[in-house]
């Protein structure tokens, strides 16, 4: 019995996987599921507590409002009004305007034509009443179509000036920020118009394009089909010299900018909202001399069918060091994430379907756990909704044990001692080895099971039970040792299935001695007369470690065949296999076996799949167990009374988690 296949064969999970890429994991968490015509959404610390709080704007509530981050686990948030009948209140964003240090909030209403800004007063309120208090200030009462507002020092003067699009006026303007000597009013707003015929502006945003060390704007016309930007000369007042960008994208909506290709400047993205296209422009110099444009826009698609795609956003999500891309799709209802390879190529993983009237996204660390989370609003469902960031989590408690000299561990019957070579897994020399973080926590966890005077792996969380294999690959052609000597259930004459896992082979179950059915009612209809598993193709764990076998020898053709049947039997919440109906004809229940579902998830990343799988082991944080994660559950995501956690569960899950 080779014990250290345990830890290779778990382990070759991670050496199959490593260099591809891992997609993050969200869970969605509704703000608020009722406010009508959610239409943009921020997020700041508003009230000085060290915590990201939400921000949104309601087109048709004529609401601008935000959720206080009140902690705990999960997460409450606690509404408060900034603004009631705020016509057609349709974007919101927050600032330190007033250079005191606390965040203030700007608002644009399109339908009542305003430009607002609020200013942060502690209201010394006591909980659950808003903490702040919130003076309006109008920057333009009669801004007819305020639709976008934004901010940044445009100035160079160390405060913050303001940004607006006028959809009905077709404005791009910079409000300059000045003191005002009013102390009910401590700003008083100098307009500039930067393009007065931008037709149906719709977008604006601020940064320095050219690299010169001025605050540049982006801006987008919706009914012009224009994306522009405008170079600033700099100085106390600044001049602005407008470049287009192009002037053909079919509704142009949301407007970004971020370093893309790594190289040091600003490149541009934008959503073509008609042709479903969501487009960056590489920024390369042109050679050009003023007032021609410094910069030659190289035009790249992340998704050229993303439908109704209506806001983008820039960060590092997977925190690999360069630049990803977030996107809303209103007609596709879709909140999805393009993960940037280091080389520009996007590859797409969606964040939430059925998202209705998906409609702006943001990314802010809103659990303060040093990851970044996404936020989103839905115009036609309603919704202002976060989802949590949950990739770098370790969700198994794991409970190391000290296996050292002064330890309590079982005690062997005499027993002649193993061949060295044949039982050592050289645990210490894998840690050592690990590459990751999340190899070294999988390897950890093995070694708190590993009982290194039998060389086995003992059942989590320690029952006196110890597996002689564990998902399928560990297993012996001789096991006579083991079973004279501690008692393990004879496998006699047991049949090595040779050919679909090579070098790691598929097993036979071991055919049940008559009073040592290890699965009390139901073994009649596994035993065989064989102890050869003529039918593994009907078992899901077989069928997948069978196709990731032919994955990684790159047999495409085998893996596709082997995956067309697995994929028969995910129901979205369990893999319906021969156990399944077997559990269900003896038992009169849905049985679902979690290791299955996670290897499903970790051959297909499959959404469904992956909730499950986060849920279960939600589910079983911190449970009495002491860590791991129970093997079956029923339509309710609830464990059985008689299951239990043990090594293949918790260690493929594990493995899924970090995929």
């Amino acid at each position: 019995m080779r014990s250290g296949l345990a830890i290779a064969g778990l382990l070759l999970f991670l050496s199959a996987l490593s260099a591809s890429a891992a997609p993050q994991f969200f869970t969605r968490h509704d703000i608020h599921d009722d406010f009508n015509g959610a239409r943009s959404v921020d997020a700041a610390d508003v009230d000085g507590d060290g915590d990201v709080d939400v921000l949104s704007a309601a087109y048709y509530n004529d609401l601008i409002c935000w959720w206080e981050n009140t902690g705990g686990a999960p997460l409450t948030f606690v509404q408060h009004y900034i603004r009631h009948n705020y016509d057609g209140a349709h974007s919101v964003h927050a600032a330190d305007l007033d250079g005191d240090g606390d965040v203030d909030v700007l608002g644009a209403a399109a339908a009542g034509s305003e430009l607002t800004w609020w200013e942060n007063k502690p209201s010394g309120n006591d909980p659950p009443a808003d903490p702040v208090s919130w003076p309006e200030h109008s920057i333009d009462g009669s801004y007819g179509g305020a639709i976008c507002v934004y901010s940044a020092d445009m100035d160079g003067d160390d405060d913050i000036d303001v940004l607006s699009a006028s959809n009905w006026e077709d404005d791009i303007t910079f409000w300059q920020n000045a003191p005002s000597g009013n102390p009910s009013n401590a700003i008083s707003w100098s307009e500039h118009t930067l393009r007065g015929d931008f037709d149906g502006a719709i977008s604006v945003f601020a940064t320095d394009v050219d690299g010169d060390g001025h605050t540049d704007v982006l801006g987008t016309a919706r009914d012009g089909d224009e994306i522009a930007w405008w170079e600033s000369s700099g100085g106390t007042v600044p001049t602005f010299t407008e470049h287009s960008i192009r002037d053909d994208l079919d509704w142009a909506l949301c407007v970004h900018a971020a370093d893309l290709d790594s190289d040091g400047d600003a490149d541009v993205l934008a959503c073509g909202h008609v042709d479903d296209d969501l487009l960056w422009w590489e920024n390369t110099p042109s050679g050009n001399t003023p007032p021609l444009d410094p910069i030659t826009w190289v035009q790249h698609t992340i998704d050229g069918d993303f439908g109704g795609v209506h806001s983008v956003y820039v960060a590092d999500v997977d925190h690999d060091g360069d630049m990803d891309v977030l996107g809303a799709a209103y007609w596709d209802d879709q909140i999805a994430w393009y993960e940037n390879d280091g080389g520009e190529t996007f590859t797409k993983h969606t964040i939430q379907d059925g998202f209705d009237g998906a409609y702006w996204v943001h990314v802010a660390d809103i659990e303060g756990d040093d990851d970044l989370d996404v936020v989103g609003v839905a115009d036609k469902d309603d919704d202002v909704t976060w989802w949590e960031n949950t990739t770098h989590r370790v969700i198994v408690p794991l409970a190391l044990r000290d296996y050292g000299p002064d330890a309590a561990k079982p005690t062997p019957r005499p027993c002649p001692p193993a061949p060295t070579a044949e039982m050592a897994p050289e645990l210490e020399t894998m840690l050592a080895a690990a590459q990751t973080e999340e190899e070294r926590l999988i390897v950890q966890f093995l070694m708190s099971l590993y009982n290194s005077e039998l060389g086995l792996l003992e059942e989590f969380p320690g029952a006196g039970k110890y597996w002689v294999h564990s998902d399928g690959y560990l297993a012996d052609l001789d096991t006579s040792w083991w079973d004279s000597c501690y008692g393990l259930q004879p496998v006699p004459h047991l049949t090595v299935l040779r050919g679909e896992v090579v070098g790691e082979d598929v097993f036979a179950y071991p055919v049940p001695v008559e009073g040592k059915c290890p699965y009390d009612g139901v073994c009649s209809h596994f035993a065989v007369p064989d102890p050869t598993m003529h039918d593994w193709q009907q078992y899901a764990d077989r069928l997948l470690l069978a196709a990731l076998n032919a994955r990684q020898t790159g047999n495409q053709a085998r893996e596709a065949e082997l995956m067309a049947t697995a994929h028969t039997m995910w129901d979205g919440h369990c893999m319906r296999d021969k156990p399944y109906y077997v559990y269900l004809e003896t038992d009169g229940r849905v049985t679902c076996e979690t290791y299955k579902t996670a290897l499903y998830y970790l051959m297909t990343g499959d959404d469904q799949a992956r909730e499950v799988v986060m849920a279960l082991q939600e589910r079983d944080r911190g449970a009495p167990h002491f860590g791991g994660t129970y093997t079956h559950y029923g339509e309710d995501g609830q464990p059985f009374s008689h299951t239990k956690a043990n090594v293949e569960t918790t260690a493929v899950v594990l493995l899924a988690i970090y995929r």
